[in-house]
């Protein structure tokens, strides 16, 4: 998330400062906030932009971080949709489910999905 190219630098970096760097990254590392009201409040700006008569598309998918140690929380063997000829057909890892509002740009017309929160699948789904 802090790295140099992560969204939330990108998203400090598109801001007007009001304070010194490090109150942000201390707000983050160290803060108390939670991630499902930071995301319904994103879902409520984005419904208070789209027009009445226009719907708002929410998507909802799956996806597998590899990992290569057996300690790290909820992993298991997956099964690789990818089908390369160079990678086992299970992979261990964990899965993780997003939820994004799609929407089509006005510039370009192009399909885009914004991701508002994703979490780790429970183990027993």
């Amino acid at each position: 998330m802090l790295s140099s190219n992560g969204f939330v630098t990108q998203a400090l970096l598109s801001i007007d400062f009001h304070c010194v760097w490090s109150s942000y990254h201390h707000w983050l590392s160290q803060g108390k906030w939670q991630w499902k009201n930071l995301a319904r409040r994103l879902i409520r700006l984005v419904c208070s932009k789209v027009p009445e008569d226009k719907p708002v598309v929410l998507g909802l998918d799956d996806w597998v971080i590899e990992r290569f140690s057996d300690k790290a929380p909820a992993c298991r063997s997956h099964h690789q949709q990818s089908k390369k000829r160079n990678r086992p057909a299970y992979i261990w890892g964990q899965c993780w489910v997003s939820l994004a509002v799609i929407f089509e740009r006005a510039a370009d017309e192009v399909f885009t999905a914004i991701p508002v929160i994703s979490f780790p699948a429970p183990l027993d789904c």
